[in-house]
């Protein structure tokens, strides 16, 4: 998914969001479930066209302000031929949400984010695990009355001390990963 694709689909979303207004944000509760796909950066690089990732998520909105969220994101493959890691996990978030308008709302999460990541530098290789921090803001705009557009921006902080990366590294580990990501979610 470009950068091209992404903007298309929020362009999208924003007349889809003012034509259809018959999704009622505020009377939006229970069940719901829902996808995305989404760019990654790692240390504030430039959100890279071959650095994909997807979202799986499921929750409950409690009331139209406040619910609760689980997901699993694959963050894919960063890095280069020298060094590489893939990373996924599965998170547990509170979220709050702002309606602005019928069809309009503002997001928020922040919750545990609990991982796996391959990494092979040269020829060595290891797995680490870990769980941290995730918090994220956004945007929902209501298509119909059970299907919704999410465009977020998600944020996972990994550190890892130099006991538990090993030989591998010559110190402390600290790395900020961000998501930027579109997809939709449908209300039962």
């Amino acid at each position: 998914m470009n950068r091209t694709t992404l903007q298309t689909l929020c362009v999208i979303a924003g007349l889809s969001a003012g034509t259809y207004s018959t999704a009622l944000l505020a009377d939006e509760t229970g069940p719901y479930v829902g996808g995305a796909l989404g760019l990654v950066s790692v240390d504030d690089s430039e959100f890279d066209d071959d650095n994909n990732a997807s979202q799986l998520f499921a929750g409950w909105q409690i009331n139209q302000y406040f619910g609760i969220e689980g997901g699993y994101t694959d963050f894919g493959r960063s890095g280069g031929d020298l060094a590489r890691s893939d990373i996924d996990g599965y998170s547990l978030a509170a979220t709050g949400r702002l309606p602005l308008t019928d069809s309009f709302a503002l997001t928020a999460k922040a919750g545990r984010f609990w991982w796996d990541s391959d990494v092979r530098v040269g020829p060595f290789s290891d797995n680490f695990t870990g769980n941290e921090l995730t918090y994220g803001v956004g945007a929902q705009f209501s298509i119909t009355e059970s299907l919704d557009l999410r465009i977020g921006y998600d944020r996972l902080d990994v550190d890892l001390e130099r006991d538990e990366i090993g030989p591998i590294a010559s110190g402390d580990f600290d790395s900020k990963i961000d998501l930027l990501s579109a997809g939709l979610k449908f209300t039962f």
